[in-house]
């Protein structure tokens, strides 16, 4: 059987109604955006790990979570829960950034 790294990801809706997305950079490849989260460490759960990711990446304090569904990634072995979580607080860390869906990439 083959195995699957386990993860969290949000759509996290501002206090702007507004979707947030983390840009990531790799050398030499154009940017891209991403829902914010990540992996679930072996002592959590999928909700658990999906607000200390959200504090890590965004510094969002969230609300509101509800569980939207669960896909299986095959090609790239991930295995993701996917939520709607409302947002009451953030303070950016240090070198992230974000767009919001209404926002253009320049």
């Amino acid at each position: 059987m083959m195995k699957f790294r386990k993860s969290s990801r949000a759509l996290v809706l501002t206090k702007e109604n507004k979707i947030l997305l983390i840009k990531r950079t790799k050398e030499g490849k154009e940017p891209y955006y991403v829902t914010p989260g990540g992996g679930i460490e072996k002592e959590e759960s999928s909700q658990e790990a999906l607000i200390r990711e959200l504090a890590e990446e965004t510094g969002s304090v969230v609300d509101k979570i509800k569980f939207l569904f669960h896909l299986d990634d095959v090609d790239m072995k991930n295995s993701v829960d996917f939520y709607l979580v409302q947002e009451i607080e953030r303070k950016m860390p240090t070198g992230t950034e974000w767009l919001y869906s209404n926002e253009k990439n320049k």
